[in-house]
């Protein structure tokens, strides 16, 4: 495992010591910002927040046995401190973490562990997945982003979470809602592979349009490491633009999809239900189960195979690997809500949400559920600028042209009333359900629409914290009080 010396990380961080460690050269191995989970001997950073300061958890990062504690705000120390912590003042104790994980970054060069960066519109944090899993079955034990650890902090954390004795291979997603985080991001990362997922109408207020979008994506192009490669599907509608950026970067861009040139090329898919996945077909390789429903996500596990292939994995390994994956949490993940026959199937994919992440979940109810066997709750989708009614309201026109599969719609917040808009020109008035902000009634309100066997679409931007209607679904069908207290209501 790495080891850090005291008198190395004020070193690397340029910071000077308002507490003088009784030994500079004493080791660590691993740092933290958040004192609930802070272990004994950790370093601890104090990370100013717009809701939380970490300055006002110094107290107890001490009393958790903090190795060292990390601080930019040198008059806000608590009085009666122990002298026992070492304290450490850095001008920005953001800054200060990551130049902690760029010097990290060199060792990892230095130790040939592959760092593969993972970019796009959707499906980043399930893509990362899915590549760590066909890179531990072919390369062996790896590190990947937690959860979405994808920002100005979550980047630093898992590269320094990297130990070079235990770890073949790093998957770091790299997120942004602004422009230019990529390319800062980006040079702490400097992969050695890239993965871009999609290019789409994430964040496009702040990007202005597709092509801005993909801009800030390609950007990360330009940290790639010497010989470096970029990993696109076929069908990005920027793929030109992507192409461009490689070629000014002299990066190898490779494809995947139904194209000619496609590394890891698609024949055939079969839909086998939203609890089975997908059956899916190689031009001139192997078949497989991908436990995960809808073409996107097929798409997402041929980028990891691109991956595995590329850094020498046998392509037979990594899909086997693919037939035991997981959904990331409120990803596109089906849950059975209650025992048949009285029960639902729960597409709880409320982490977040744009236009095109949208259609691709719709489409996925599309071919699995029922003729009128669906309920769908949209919330806002954020962050779309001036664009935002216009594309809310191409949402109502995609559910107006599903047909029959969806009974009845709930649509929840101010920008959501543009989807209805455009939904009741098709829809009667009695099919669609409109909340222009959120209540408390909202979560009984859906669970009263559904019927045993239904199908339940949950989807919206992370402000909107959809989940908050789960409680609800599993007080109605998770046993047989709830089914008779729901039926006394109706």
């Amino acid at each position: 495992m790495r080891a850090w010396t005291l008198e190395t990380i004020r070193h690397v961080t340029h910071g000077r010591w308002l507490v003088e460690p009784r030994d500079p050269q004493a080791v660590i191995h691993t740092v933290n910002t958040d004192t609930r989970s802070l272990e004994k001997g950790q370093a601890f950073f104090a990370i100013p927040g717009e809701t939380f300061d970490g300055h006002d958890y110094l107290t107890t990062a001490m009393d958790r046995g903090a190795a060292v504690c990390v601080v930019c705000k040198p008059d806000t120390l608590p009085g009666g401190i122990s002298l026992n912590t070492p304290v450490l003042c850095v001008n920005d104790t953001v800054g200060a973490l990551q130049d902690l994980a760029v010097e990290h970054r060199d060792f990892l060069a230095k130790s040939r562990i592959p760092v593969v960066g993972v970019v796009g519109s959707n499906g980043k944090t399930t893509t990362r997945s899915l590549i760590h899993t066909t890179l531990s079955a072919t390369l062996g034990t790896g590190h990947q982003s937690p959860k979405s650890f994808n920002n100005h902090l979550g980047v630093p954390l898992t590269l320094l979470g990297v130990d070079p004795d235990t770890h073949r291979f790093a998957v770091v997603e790299v997120g942004t809602n602004h422009p230019g985080e990529i390319d800062a991001l980006s040079r702490i990362v400097r992969p050695d592979g890239v993965v871009v997922t999609s290019i789409g109408h994430e964040h496009i207020g702040y990007f202005g349009s597709l092509a801005g979008v993909a801009n800030e994506e390609a950007s990360i192009l330009a940290h790639l490491k010497t010989g470096g490669v970029a990993f696109v599907p076929d069908s990005c509608e920027q793929l030109d633009n992507l192409r461009d950026t490689a070629l000014k970067h002299s990066v190898s861009l490779i494809t995947i999809g139904q194209s000619p040139d496609a590394v890891v090329r698609l024949k055939n898919t079969t839909p086998l239900g939203l609890t089975q996945g997908t059956r899916i077909e190689l031009q001139g390789g192997p078949a497989f189960t991908l436990p995960l429903p809808g073409a996107h996500n097929v798409t997402n596990a041929l980028l990891a195979l691109a991956v595995a292939k590329h850094l020498g994995g046998k392509l037979e390994v990594a899909c086997l690997a693919l037939e035991s994956a997981k959904p990331a949490p409120m990803r596109s993940q089906v849950v059975t809500v209650g025992q048949p026959p009285h029960h639902i199937t729960l597409i709880h994919d409320a982490y977040n949400a744009n236009p095109d992440s949208v259609r691709a979940a719709l489409q996925t109810l599309r071919d699995h559920a029922r003729p009128d066997s669906a309920v769908v709750v949209l919330g806002d989708m954020l962050e779309l600028g001036n664009h935002a009614p216009d594309l809310h309201r191409s949402i109502g026109q995609t559910l107006a042209d599903m047909g029959h599969t969806v009974r009845e719609a709930v649509l929840i917040g101010k920008l959501s009333l543009f989807t209805a808009e455009s939904l009741l020109r098709h829809w009667p008035a009695q099919r669609v359900h409109t909340f222009a902000q959120w209540n408390n009634d909202i979560p009984d309100h859906v669970a009263n629409l559904l019927r045993d066997g239904d199908t339940l679409l949950l989807k919206a931007s992370r402000g909107m914290a959809l989940e908050r209607i789960v409680p609800a679904l599993e007080a109605r069908f998770a046993d047989t009080m709830g089914r008779v207290a729901a039926d006394k209501r109706r």
